[in-house]
């Protein structure tokens, strides 16, 4: 019974892994399809809805702003997520709808 615990928690971490791969992809190709620029914090379903959060440099920060046209707001919805920029720190969320 001991030893199932190492393999349940590996099992547990590779599902981790994918599922945080899968969703980051989806948002980079949800709101930056050439840069890829978001990847943080993956907080998966159990937790809560599905949710990336992270950081963007202020460069990049911008550029999303200008490409996603949120100058003044910091909030779109876009294939069933919504991003949310903070705009005092570059920070970011992404949740699943």
């Amino acid at each position: 019974m001991l030893a199932l615990a190492p393999v349940l928690a590996l099992l547990l971490g590779l599902a981790y892994a994918q599922q945080c791969a899968r969703f980051t992809q989806r948002v980079n190709a949800a709101f930056d399809p050439q840069e890829k620029a978001f990847h943080g914090i993956f907080l998966p379903w159990p937790v809560g809805r599905p949710t990336l959060a992270g950081g963007l440099e202020p460069e990049t920060d911008r550029r999303i702003r200008s490409l996603l046209d949120l100058e003044n707001v910091g909030t779109l919805r876009s294939n069933g997520m919504t991003l949310i920029l903070h705009a005092s720190d570059g920070t970011f969320l992404v949740h699943a709808d």
